[in-house]
């Protein structure tokens, strides 16, 4: 990926951080190539290396018109403890960079990571969460952490059910990510399931015969994959 182009992507995606939280409707284009994209938790620059590598990307730093891209969910949370704020910064660049197109053109869909933003952590400010994950890191040791310290740091933090969740798993929560992704969710660009065809569904996480009975889809839709993501999201939709 040449170094212009590289810019053009990364002042795309730092003007629709700078435009805060919003989501583009989709365009009614045709869409001729389709790509999925796997837990892209990794740094913004190399997403965008590959993305271009694989010709997906225009002149001017944002998808090829005729590129649908679905991101398979899992936006934050990678790199050593020493990198936090910077990988925080580049998940958040992802994030906006996708919501700046069409959403029929970049299909966001939600990992646990995704909704951890706004689930186990929806209660924390920047500054509690610093403290908190102050705590965790001093007392995380992998399977050898101490059991009775982490029951008191639960007890001190209990909407946190582990230290390694604030120490490892959503390491790099900050509050501006939550603004994100609760108004990605409130407009309907955070998905839970997208149909790319008649029998292809794709989503985070596996889907059972006993999530399709919870959420109601008679047994006979369950072959057909926008029926299937029509119910998921539709449940997701009516929580909010």
């Amino acid at each position: 990926m040449n170094d212009a182009l590289l810019e053009k992507a990364l002042a795309r995606a730092d003007a629709a951080l700078a435009r805060g939280p919003h989501a583009m409707p989709p365009d009614g284009r045709c869409r001729t190539r389709h790509v999925a994209m796997g837990d892209p938790q990794a740094d913004f620059e190399r997403v965008l290396s590959i993305l271009s590598l694989h010709g997906l990307l225009d002149g001017e730093g944002g998808l090829r018109p005729d590129v649908c891209l679905v991101s398979v969910g899992d936006h934050f949370d990678w790199g050593p403890a020493s990198e936090r704020d910077r990988v925080a910064r580049s998940s958040l660049r992802l994030v906006a960079w996708l919501a700046s197109h069409p959403a029929d053109q970049a299909v966001l869909l939600l990992g646990n990571h995704d909704l951890g933003r706004v689930g186990e952590l929806a209660d924390f400010t920047d500054a509690t969460f610093r403290a908190a994950q102050a705590e965790a890191d001093r007392l995380y040791a992998g399977d050898a952490t101490d059991a009775a310290a982490e029951r008191d740091f639960i007890a001190r933090w209990p909407a946190l059910p582990t230290v390694e969740l604030a120490a490892r798993d959503f390491s790099t929560w900050r509050e501006e990510q939550r603004a994100w992704v609760e108004h990605l969710l409130r407009a309907r660009r955070f998905r839970v399931a997208h149909a790319a065809g008649d029998s292809l569904l794709v989503l985070h996480a596996g889907v059972t015969r006993e999530d399709l009975d919870v959420v109601g889809l008679a047994p006979g839709r369950w072959s057909e994959a926008s029926a299937v993501a029509e119910a998921l999201n539709g449940v997701m939709d009516l929580s909010l």
